[in-house]
């Protein structure tokens, strides 16, 4: 497929805040970090909070952070405490049937990919409740991604591995999926709410969408609300590239750069 006329071999979607937006559901993870950090690693409950946020703003995710800071976590125990033995997922998430359409709509020429910080169990179960699993043909997760760069690791690093993990904004994390993908970036198209996320993804050439925000973001090639808004973005795509006035179909093109609003 073609978008803004660049041709797009791999299309990625973010999960959390990007499939499905869910205050009640982020809420449960801020907690559930917190409460492991608190319970395992000896921090204040007076301080948690502040330090979770240093690390994520520093580091893409709490634990990444934790881990490069020196912490000896287990992930399989973090991830259970923090996603899938803690979140009411049955309270919180329910079938998005438009969105499903609106995926599948994309057809099967061009693959699309879930790309996610979170373990593959929370991703799993985020789809199933969504009833869009069956629209993505690989899902790249915490467990897949670090164990392709452990792998890497090995082939190249005879010295014992300490822990660290690749996750998104990263570029390690962007060029080792594009490897594995055997994609070049300008061939990719990424959706995701995060603007680190994106303008990381866009220096290295990847096509991006910011989803979540009706205004124009450096770094951003496209920005939409939601993904409810694909069909407009595709329909537009050529009046995007005439750079057309907002005025005229409800697409607010940037002339300096190559960033468009969707919000038909």
């Amino acid at each position: 497929m073609k978008v803004l006329g660049r041709e797009i071999k791999v299309i990625l979607f973010d999960l959390d805040d990007t499939l499905y937006r869910c205050h009640e559901l982020n809420q449960s993870v801020v907690q559930g970090i917190q409460g492991f950090m608190v319970r395992h690693l000896g921090f204040k409950p007076e301080e948690v909070a502040a330090k979770a946020t240093e690390l994520y703003v520093k580091y893409g995710t709490t634990m990444a952070g934790l881990v490069e800071q020196g912490h000896i976590i287990n992930f399989d125990q973090w991830h259970k405490e923090v996603h899938w033995g803690h979140i009411k997922y049955n309270e919180l998430l329910y079938s998005d049937p438009a969105l499903r359409d609106i995926l599948m709509s994309l057809g099967d020429e061009t693959p699309r990919h879930v790309f996610t910080n979170a373990d593959k169990e929370h991703a799993r179960i985020c789809l199933d409740k969504l009833g869009i699993a069956d629209c993505f043909q690989v899902v790249h997760h915490f467990e897949s991604l670090n164990e392709a760069a452990a792998l890497q690791q090995s082939t190249t690093d005879s010295t014992p591995p300490k822990q660290h993990i690749v996750c998104k904004p990263s570029q390690e994390a962007y060029e080792l999926l594009f490897r594995l993908l055997d994609v070049e970036a300008k061939h990719v198209l990424f959706f995701d709410d995060s603007i680190r996320n994106i303008r990381a993804a866009h220096s290295l050439g990847v096509m991006t969408v910011l989803v979540g925000s009706d205004q124009a973001v450096e770094g951003a090639d496209l920005v939409m609300p939601d993904l409810h808004h694909i069909p407009s973005m595709l329909k537009l795509q050529d009046e995007c590239l005439l750079k057309v006035q907002p005025q005229d179909s409800g697409v607010l093109a940037a002339e300096a750069e190559e960033m468009v609003v969707v919000t038909a």
